[in-house]
């Protein structure tokens, strides 16, 4: 969706609503800017879950891009500990978006995440996260052969 297939309305309506707002505010250019001369990292349980979302709904152009992408990561590993692994379990807050946070933490990095209801779930619990929100995009490319593509103004 967010490599210019946005010009269709799908059959769910998550879909036609996220290709709605990347029409207006294209992702990608904001983060290749905000990615332009950083070293990029992933958690394990981050790379194993991308990967593994990739694996089961990525059509074949978003698996050739998210490998191209995986070429300028470094996979680091998990870290289990800090003040993120200290929030209690429940609603937003999942023991795999405790560990994506916790390790950016660790790193002194800057967590990259759509993940906001985590982020405001973690706040009122008393810990801020460091962390660029961005909104959400899904893969979309096989979810096209049943969607209904508009003319782009």
């Amino acid at each position: 969706m967010a490599n210019g297939y946005n010009n269709y309305v799908y059959r769910e309506p998550l879909l036609t609503q996220q290709a709605e707002m990347e029409r207006k505010r294209p992702i990608k250019p904001i983060l290749e800017n905000l990615f332009r001369d950083k070293e990029l990292m992933v958690c394990q349980t981050a790379h194993n879950n991308f990967m593994n979302i990739i694996d089961v709904i990525g059509g074949p152009k978003e698996t050739q891009r998210a490998h191209e992408l995986l070429k300028k990561v470094r996979i680091v590993d998990d870290v289990t500990t800090g003040r993120i692994m200290e929030l209690r379990l429940g609603g937003k807050i999942k023991d795999r978006s405790r560990l994506i946070f916790a390790t950016g933490e660790s790193m002194k990095s800057i967590t990259v995440s759509a993940n906001e209801g985590f982020v405001r779930a973690a706040r009122m619990q008393g810990i801020e996260c460091t962390v660029f929100l961005h909104e959400p995009r899904s893969l979309s490319e096989i979810k096209e052969g049943n969607a209904t593509s508009i003319e782009q103004s």
